[in-house]
Parts: structure tokens; sequence; C-alpha cells
């Protein structure tokens, strides 16, 4: 008689005595403290380092915003307080993970021993043990990964914020090396650079010729504001009152 559970599909023999699951039943458990490392400084960093996602306008007017050095001065002001910010939570957590793991030992620590070497030994277990804990371990983990992701940001943006302002600097000074043009582009400029326009008005043609040379100016350049000079009395005036004040200071 055939019997109810009757194998009715024979197994090819090639996988006699192999494991025909993608994975066993059960598996050794590997790298635990690891796993449970990376879970903790993952549940502290979901937990304390959380942002408020700004909206689409924010996002836009951030990505229009045009590539100055004090707007990048300011991010990498946040950036800083931030790093402050998430350093003072991770001490808390630290705090907290210590102040646990205190009384979770003495909670553990059994009671007075008849002893004497027994309990010198305890006593040795509960100080330097503790001394060289894991836990410690674990808080410079966490310290050294919050530091080095704040400062692979810092350097990026303080590199960028430190060509931006070379490359201002250097458009300011040569704005400055410019002849004024006009009236108004002369009181717009630095007290310096008027001095040195108003010493070439009044100079006679060998030193107006030297002054060319040393601020690499050009005679097209120096021509608009020297007709102004020539042909407007009051501006002429202006300028002769500059030098001699100059003078007597």
């Amino acid at each position: 008689m055939t019997s109810e559970f009757q194998t009715k599909r024979i197994p090819k023999q090639g996988y006699a005595g192999k494991n025909g699951f993608l994975r066993p039943p059960t598996e050794v458990a590997q790298n635990i403290p690891d796993a449970v490392d990376r879970h903790r400084l993952a549940t502290f960093i979901i937990e304390n380092k959380k942002r408020s996602v700004p909206n689409f306008e924010q996002m836009k007017a951030e990505v229009a915003l045009p590539d100055d050095a004090a707007i990048l001065q300011e991010r990498v002001k946040r950036l800083v307080e931030d790093h402050h910010e998430d350093l003072n939570k991770l001490y808390d957590c630290h705090a907290t993970e210590y102040v646990n793991e205190i009384v979770d030992r003495n909670a553990s620590k059994p009671g007075i021993s008849e002893d004497p070497e027994l309990e010198s030994r305890l006593k040795h277990l509960y100080t330097s043990g503790f001394r060289d804990a894991p836990t410690q371990l674990d808080w410079t983990n966490g310290y050294e990964i919050l530091r080095y992701t704040f400062l692979s940001q810092f350097l990026a943006l303080k590199t960028q914020q430190l060509e931006l302002e070379q490359q201002e600097e250097l458009a300011r000074k040569q704005r400055e090396q410019l002849f004024p043009q006009s009236k108004e582009d002369f009181h717009n400029k630095p007290h310096d650079v008027q001095m040195r326009a108003a010493r070439f008005l009044v100079a006679d043609k060998i030193k107006q010729e030297r002054l060319i040379s040393q601020y690499q100016w050009a005679w097209r350049q120096v021509k608009p504001l020297q007709d102004i000079f020539v042909k407007d009395e009051e501006f002429s005036a202006e300028i002769r009152s500059i030098i001699i004040t100059s003078s007597m200071s």
C-alpha cells in the first residue's frame, strides 16, 4: 500500500547532502560590538543632529546667492556653531552613558566577601576595568567621526572663502589703480586715490608722465577728468584746495 507521505519528487544526486536553503536556519553572531556601536552613533545622529529642512523657496534663494566671501564667511560661522552644538549634545550623551554604566556596575557588584584577596581582585576589576572600558573607546570614535565630518566641510568652505577674498582684494586693487573718469567717480574713490588724481591734475607734464608710469595709467584714461578739470572752475578749485590742505597737514 502506498503511503500518503511518499516522496513524489526524487532530488538529483548532485544535491545530496547539501543545504538547499540560501541561508542556514541559524547563524553565528559576528561583529556584534561593531553593529551596536554603529547603531548607537546612528541613533545619536538621528535624535540630536537633525536640522530643519528649508522649503523650496529658501533652497532657490540659497542657490541664487552670488559667490561672495562674506556669504561664505557666514556659512563657515554657522557650520562652527552647529559643530559646537553637536559636540555639547554628544558630551551630554556620553555623560548619561557614563552614569548608567556606573549604576549598572554598582548594581552588579556582589556583596562584601570574607575573602580579602577576592575583594581586592574585585576592586581592581571594577576600577582598572572600567578605566579601559570599551565604552570610552566608543566615545572617542563618535567624537572622531563628528570631527572628521566637520573638518571636511570646514576646510572646503574656508578654502573657497580665502580664494574669493584674494580675488576680491585683487579686483579692488585693480579698481583703485584706475584713474577717475568723472567728478562723481572722483568723489567715490578712496582718499588715497583722490590724492593721486589731484596731484596728477595739478602737476606739470613731466611729473604727469612719471605718475602715469608709476600707477600704470594710460593717457586715454586720464583725458576725461583732465578736460573737466580745465573747463569746470568749481571742480578745479576743489582739486587745488585738496592739494593745499594736504600740504598743510
